[in-house]
């Protein structure tokens, strides 16, 4: 049985923490043996229950989070201990780079470790990589190149990332779903914690700076249903809540509003209604998943600043084609996944 190392990105993230989950499961679901490596400081049993117990006192989210992350087979090795590197190298057959935005150049750029360099070509594969940005900066254009041309095989999240790697010579990637999508509903709703809330309610998830389009939109349709603001949630507090948490309000709520990827996704896998607000950051655009994710599942008529958008067929959404398309996609995903893992 092969025996295979992920390398993703393991902050407190909503999306990161779901899809490494994701991945690891579609891996094990394929027979193999699967563990994500550690990217920070190891310690000791004695010194993390000590941490745990001052995170869970003085904020909830990251108790919410440390709960989930024991659905996470992680690996007793860390990329951040230099003498554990050969031993990485050693006990795995293959290296999975991804998904989420584990190539990002704003965080990534100076991280060998996410392109997989301490291992040979051979044992170096990508699944649902994602550079989060549209085009690198000029600078690393020849730092990623190497970094490409290291892979045994590429896939990306997105069609523009599609365009990044093969504007190298020799560079090519597959364009394949985010891990998130690959597991069924009736997986997801295996870890889903359901929210105690009684009362029907929107769910607000905007990530942007600008939300006054969604803000005015829910005053003028939603004045007397509950709003909940997930990144309230999030910043702590009684309420708080991790990735399990997170999906039972999305499965729950009467509407979803967002500017997030993976809220966007769960809301698909979930068949909820939901409209999808552009998102723009500190003058650079962001829309590039939520484009590829709309384009391949038939979501445009979701988006509030399509021509197609209709307040009231979101509203009663039908997902048939966007079933049909899931299912090819997938499909295709997991011919890619399994290839690469294989051959």
């Amino acid at each position: 049985m092969k025996k295979i190392g992920i390398i993703t990105i393991t902050d407190n993230n909503l999306g990161n923490r779901l899809q490494n989950y994701a991945l690891q499961e579609v891996i094990r679901n394929f027979g193999y043996e699967v563990e994500t490596l550690q990217r920070g400081k190891k310690n000791s049993s004695l010194a993390r229950h000590f941490k745990y117990l001052i995170k869970k006192i003085l904020k909830k989210k990251d108790w919410k989070f440390r709960k989930f992350d024991k659905k996470i087979y992680w690996s007793p090795f860390s990329l951040a201990v230099q003498g554990d590197k050969d031993r990485i190298v050693e006990n795995y057959d293959l290296f999975v780079a991804g998904s989420d935005q584990v190539w990002n150049p704003n965080f990534a750029g100076t991280n060998d470790d996410v392109f997989l360099t301490f291992a040979s070509k051979e044992k170096r594969i990508s699944y649902a990589a994602s550079f989060g940005v549209s085009e690198l900066p000029s600078n690393l254009l020849e730092k990623y190149e190497n970094y490409m041309k290291g892979f045994k095989a590429i896939s990306v999240r997105e069609k523009q990332a599609v365009k990044i790697v093969e504007q190298f010579e020799n560079c090519y990637a597959e364009l394949v779903l985010d891990p998130t999508l690959l597991l069924s509903r009736d997986e997801w709703d295996k870890i889903i914690k359901a929210p105690k809330i009684k009362n029907k309610y929107v769910l607000k998830y905007l990530l942007g700076e600008d939300q006054s389009a969604c803000n005015q939109m829910i005053k003028e349709l939603f004045r007397d249903i509950t709003v909940i603001d997930v990144k309230k949630l999030l910043s702590g507090g009684k309420n708080a809540i991790g990735p399990a948490e997170f999906l039972g309000f999305v499965k729950n709520a009467e509407l979803i509003c967002t500017d997030s990827f993976h809220a966007s996704v769960f809301s698909t896998i979930f068949e909820k209604p939901f409209v999808i607000f552009d998102r723009t950051d500190k003058e650079k655009d962001m829309s590039s998943r939520i484009d590829s994710l709309c384009e391949m599942l038939s979501l445009q008529e979701h988006r509030y600043s399509s021509p197609d958008f209709d307040l009231s067929k979101v509203m009663h959404p039908d997902y048939k084609n966007t079933n049909i398309s899931l299912e090819q996609e997938k499909n295709k995903s997991f011919f890619y996944l399994t290839d690469a893992i294989e051959n």
